[in-house]
C-alpha cells in the first residue's frame, strides 16, 4: 500500500522562544533574554511534520517571502521530508512569527 499523501495550505512560520533571566516575581523593569530559539512553526507546517515523521508523503503549497526566514522555513521542512517544491517565493517580504516569553519563575 502506498503511503498517504498529505497536502497542506496554510502557515508555515517562525516561532522565537526567549528564555528569561530570573529576576524574582517582583521585578518590573527590563526582562533580559538569556537564551533565544528559533524554532519552525505554523499550524499547517506542523502538522505536515507529524504526517511525515509518520510515513506520509507531504507537501507545503504556499508563498513566503525572498529573505532569510523564508529560507530557514524551506530548510526546515526539506529537513523533514516535506516537498516544497510549490512554494512560491515573492518580490517582498511576506513572514509570521510567533513570539513566546518562558518565565523562570512561577507566578502565584
Amino acid at each position: 500500500m502506498a503511503p498517504a499523501r498529505v497536502i497542506g495550505f496554510g502557515t508555515a512560520t517562525l516561532d522565537y522562544r526567549i528564555r528569561t533571566a530570573d529576576l524574582g516575581i517582583g521585578y518590573t523593569e527590563k526582562l533580559l533574554a538569556r537564551e533565544v530559539d528559533v524554532l519552525g512553526g505554523g499550524a499547517t507546517a506542523n502538522c505536515l511534520v507529524q504526517a511525515s515523521r509518520l510515513g506520509a508523503d507531504t507537501v507545503w503549497v504556499g508563498k513566503l517571502g525572498r529573505d532569510e526566514p523564508a529560507e530557514t522555513i524551506v530548510g526546515q521542512l526539506e529537513a523533514e521530508g516535506i516537498e516544497t517544491e510549490l512554494i512560491q517565493l515573492a518580490g517582498k517580504t511576506i513572514r509570521g512569527c510567533t513570539a513566546c516569553g518562558i518565565f523562570p519563575y512561577t507566578l502565584k
